[in-house]
């Protein structure tokens, strides 16, 4: 209960501090302004800017999508090998002999 006290006479002392302050500098009349400002925004009643300050909304213009190409998509050696190890079931002896031909002169 002693701490709250305590607290409360700081910032009473503080409040006052500052409102002295203000009306060295001659600020009072804008702190009321802006009091005012903060309390009807929080109503909802007015807007904190007026309409002449306030930027025109631009509306976006619209993304032009480009097509993508399909990424070329790497394979790994060993799957590369075994895609061109598939042998088709339909494959005629005449194939067979040219497939196993070319592969050996690859080797």
């Amino acid at each position: 209960m002693e701490d709250s006290n305590d607290y409360e006479q700081r910032r009473a002392e503080n409040i006052r501090k500052n409102q002295q302050l203000l009306a060295q500098l001659g600020l009072e009349a804008t702190s009321n302004e802006v009091e005012a400002l903060a309390s009807s925004s929080k109503k909802g009643k007015t807007k904190a800017r007026a309409s002449s300050e306030a930027k025109p909304v631009q509306s976006k213009k619209p993304r032009v999508k480009k097509e993508q190409e399909e990424p070329v998509r790497r394979i790994s050696t060993r799957l590369r090998r075994q895609q061109e190890e598939t042998i088709d079931p339909n494959e005629t002896p005449a194939q067979k002999r040219k497939r196993e031909a070319s592969s050996q002169s690859q080797l």
